[in-house]
């Protein structure tokens, strides 16, 4: 699996396998959400660093769903090491949420949060973290979100480092949806969807990051799809 930064690809997930999953790590092994939704976000925030200098400008785009509380943790937590962190929040997220709480915590901060996004609102970003959509998307986006997707790519800079699948890409196929991020850099969860072997995704996702939330290997190998090779 050409581009991808993780020793084991042994299993791919998809749409439901993922869904499966967390849903299991929290029933089963009683792991919360808001832990599985700090340990992404630290892994992501990981990889971030990796590659922006210190104190680097970052803008989050933020959805309504745990995608979007993905990019609040990440925000909260970037604004702690140092980073010049804005949000960009796409809608209200669901009340008493994972997401919902881990905007709470962010807006506790002096982290800037604005419900529009303009051009104008990537001078001098190092990094725009999209944070809309994940992998429950099933439909093309349309409305405000297709025109902040529309937006970013069309600056061609700065650097964009898609959450867990660039949004708009359909995860089991591999293929946009409509409107689709193209990122310059993934970091996905547990394991790469499956639509991300694809050399259509390969246009949208570029080098992907594949990084652990702590969820028990057992579940991967239950809900997982064997990579293929």
């Amino acid at each position: 699996m050409t581009g991808v930064n993780q020793p084991d690809t042994q299993y791919l997930l998809d749409r439901e396998g993922a869904r499966n999953l967390d849903r299991c790590a929290i029933e089963v092994f009683g792991i919360s959400g808001m832990a599985l939704m700090e340990n992404a976000a630290r892994g992501a925030c990981d990889v971030l660093q990796a590659h922006v200098p210190t104190a680097a400008r970052v803008v989050v785009l933020a959805g309504r769903g745990n995608n979007g509380g993905d990019g609040w943790a990440m925000a909260r937590l970037l604004h702690g090491s140092g980073h010049e962190v804005r949000v960009h929040a796409l809608g209200d997220v669901r009340s008493g949420s994972d997401a919902a709480c881990n905007r709470q915590r962010a807006e506790t901060l002096p982290i800037v949060c604005r419900d529009t996004f303009q051009a104008e609102d990537l001078d001098g970003v190092a990094l725009v973290v999209d944070a809309l959509y994940g992998t429950g998307l099933d439909r093309p986006i349309q409305g405000i979100g297709a025109e902040w997707i529309r937006l970013v790519n069309a600056t061609g800079s700065p650097k964009i480092l898609a959450v867990d699948l660039p949004s708009g890409l359909c995860a089991d196929r591999g293929v946009p949806l409509g409107p689709t991020i193209k990122a310059s850099r993934t970091v996905t969860f547990v394991a790469p969807k499956l639509g991300m072997v694809t050399e259509t995704a390969a246009r949208y996702c570029g080098s992907i990051d594949v990084v652990s939330i702590g969820t028990p290997d057992s579940l991967l190998r239950r809900f997982g799809v064997p990579a293929a090779g």
